[in-house]
């Protein structure tokens, strides 16, 4: 049934697919913190495969993203109205490439190359005149992400991470509230969602504190 097949995707083949992308990761990072230690130049290469096959996997999820624009000029970006196989490739590798995709904005951040997040600042609001609430907008937060954005006044999280539920205990002890918008990576935000992630931006900031959009 239909029930059955979500269950088995979400309680096995998400989980899996993620565990995947962790480990692809992990690969290319012992690899090149391992250098330092005698490991061969060879053996370095070979550790950072699964990592250029997650990159290949991008370009594969973006291929068939405009294949489908292709295929029907009328498609809405909605992932519901995709066919298959797309539908499904798309589904887990976007869950897969959860990992490889923080590990390559990081490494990218690191080198100045792009922000990991960025701040959008905001007109002054009558409330808070002298500390006016911003919009940061970025990749998936790691924790020492999120404390930095609440000591700058992050009070809402908008996330649109299908494969991510957020941070709900350091939220929690932080006093941050979140609007989790689970989108598929590839695929457009539903209009319902839309509304949903601008009435709270507006809400929190309306409010005199700031949102980070993910």
């Amino acid at each position: 049934s239909d029930t059955g097949s979500r269950l088995v995707a979400m309680l096995i083949i998400a989980p899996a697919a993620t565990a995947l992308g962790a480990a692809c990761s992990f690969s290319s990072a012992a690899g090149i913190l391992s250098l330092p230690f005698g490991i061969s130049l060879r053996t370095c290469c070979l550790m950072q495969v699964p990592m250029a096959m997650s990159v290949v996997s991008i370009m594969v999820c973006l291929n068939l993203q405009r294949m489908a624009k292709n295929r029907n000029p009328g498609w809405d970006g909605s992932f519901q109205t995709l066919s298959q196989p797309q539908r499904g490739v798309i589904w887990f590798l976007s869950y897969m490439q959860t990992f490889p995709t923080v590990t390559i904005w990081l490494v990218i951040s690191m080198f100045g190359r792009r922000h990991y997040l960025d701040r959008v600042p905001l007109p002054p609001t009558a409330s808070v005149p002298a500390s006016p609430p911003a919009l940061y907008i970025g990749g998936l937060p790691l924790p020492w992400h999120i404390r930095r954005l609440r000591a700058e006044g992050v009070g809402g999280v908008v996330n649109l991470c299908e494969e991510f539920g957020g941070y709900p205990r350091l939220y929690h002890e932080l006093g941050i509230r979140q609007a989790h918008l689970p989108t598929t990576d590839y695929c457009s935000v539903g209009r319902a969602d839309i509304a949903a992630g601008v009435d709270f931006i507006h809400a929190r900031i309306q409010a005199g504190g700031s949102v980070y959009v993910h």
